[in-house]
């Protein structure tokens, strides 16, 4: 059941990140713009979106460890303390900030093509629209949604027009 209600929430959260964000100013279009060259110029040295805690799940495919079945992660899940900031790793424009099933509080911040998206956060930090610089705090760490629930986590994903990649090779070495 855990697995059904997570594969609809992705379809959810997919169908909320399809129509671009419009932003009012002939100045934020300009820097909305500079950001999604700028964002392929990242790869590989994105900050993390936490300053701490390590990757207990990878992108692609894995063995749920509750129901034994195969399913396919989007992004990565980081072990985190609760509470912890949780940064933009670039500039951008808020795509969404509200609570989505099975992803529970979540950030998405469109870079042009590119999204990021920050899902499992106890706080929200930033509204749909505003525009954030990159290492800006956007919120706060938690285990809302499907979270083993004692487990604090960030589930970091990166999607290029829609479709996931692995955000491992984005990020710097740590």
């Amino acid at each position: 059941r855990a697995l059904a209600e997570h594969s609809r929430a992705r379809v959810g959260l997919n169908n909320r990140l399809a129509p671009p964000v419009r932003v009012d100013t002939t100045t934020e279009d300009a820097a909305a713009m500079a950001t999604s060259v700028n964002f392929r110029t990242l790869h590989g040295s994105l900050p993390w979106p936490v300053s701490s805690g390590r990757v207990v799940r990878r992108f692609g495919r894995y063995t749920d460890p509750y129901t034994g079945k195969r399913a396919n992660s989007m992004g990565i899940d980081i072990d985190v303390s609760f509470g912890a900031p949780i940064r933009a790793v670039a500039a951008g424009t808020i795509k969404l900030a509200e609570f989505i099933s099975g992803y529970g509080q979540t950030i998405a911040i469109e870079h042009g093509p590119y999204t990021t998206v920050y899902a499992h956060a106890d706080k929200l930090m930033v509204r749909r629209g505003q525009q954030v610089r990159a290492g800006q705090e956007i919120g706060r760490a938690g285990n809302t949604g499907l979270t083993s629930g004692a487990d604090n986590m960030l589930t970091f994903e990166i999607r290029y027009n829609g479709s996931p990649q692995d955000p491992i090779p984005w990020l710097s070495p740590r």
